[in-house]
């Protein structure tokens, strides 16, 4: 599997004007490139004299999803929770986080017990989908705008971003 080059690197940490796509925290420079479909990375253990092990890549499952149109530009910390997660399956994970901070961490309790906590049942919405629904959300009013001002120039439609194929095929 060939690496990204700079270009794309630069083109996918743009994608979000240099925020994670995820938790939306601004990327810093040890971003990830993340596989929205995940591809399943194969490593061997071996020795070459020195003390311990080194690894080396040996395969990939998958490996037809190491597109530039399946990356997201990720914080450390999403891309490695989400490992090969679908979108779906990690929002699910996510949601989970909070039954197993409840079970394991008494701290966690303490807080909640007295008022410093609360739950919710809200659904985890990543940030390029809060994107998404505000350039819909824009696009509206922009509409009503026009139908309202017939006389008003109509400006050119944004530029289609991956978001908006990845939504249209249903991958999102």
């Amino acid at each position: 599997m060939k690496r990204l080059t700079k270009a794309q690197r630069a083109e996918l940490y743009g994608m979000f004007d240099g925020c994670c796509a995820y938790c939306g925290e601004d990327l810093g420079t040890r971003w990830h490139a993340d596989h929205v479909k995940a591809v399943r990375r194969r490593h061997e253990l071996y020795r070459d004299g020195s003390p311990g092990y080194k690894t080396r890549l040996v395969g990939a499952d998958k490996p037809e999803n190491h597109t530039i149109e399946n990356f997201m530009p990720a914080c450390a910390p999403c891309n490695l929770s989400k490992a090969t997660y679908s979108i779906e399956q990690w929002r699910d994970v996510l949601a989970g986080y909070v039954g197993a901070l409840d079970r394991n961490a008494p701290t966690y309790r303490m807080a909640k017990k007295h008022g410093l906590i609360v739950e919710t049942d809200i659904r985890v919405e990543f940030h390029f989908e809060k994107l998404a629904v505000a350039r819909e959300q824009d696009s509206l009013r922009a509409q009503e705008r026009r139908a309202r001002n017939p006389h008003l120039k109509t400006p050119p439609p944004p530029p289609r971003t991956e978001l908006d194929s990845w939504r249209q095929r249903g991958d999102v």
